[in-house]
């Protein structure tokens, strides 16, 4: 998970933030069954997840794109 915000955060609670909405998306995520995590829907409730912290934090509802990246685990080494 990574965080870029503009103009939102300032940077005292910047750092912060990011704790909590990396926690949160993942949180999100993990609560999705496998049949569930199509990219489509990992975007939408780490989205909603990111929305939910920055507003409780700023009471501000920023618009949130997400982009879901896909990395494959590495192969066993023998």
């Amino acid at each position: 998970v990574d965080l870029v915000s503009r103009g939102v955060l300032d940077e005292a609670a910047d750092a912060a933030v990011k704790v909590e909405t990396e926690r949160e998306a993942r949180n999100a995520v993990h609560e999705l069954r496998n049949a569930e995590r199509t990219d489509a829907r990992v975007a939408d409730v780490v989205r909603v997840a990111v929305r939910r912290v920055v507003a409780r934090v700023t009471g501000y509802k920023p618009d949130v794109e997400v982009a879901v990246v896909r990395v494959a685990e590495p192969a066993s080494v023998v």
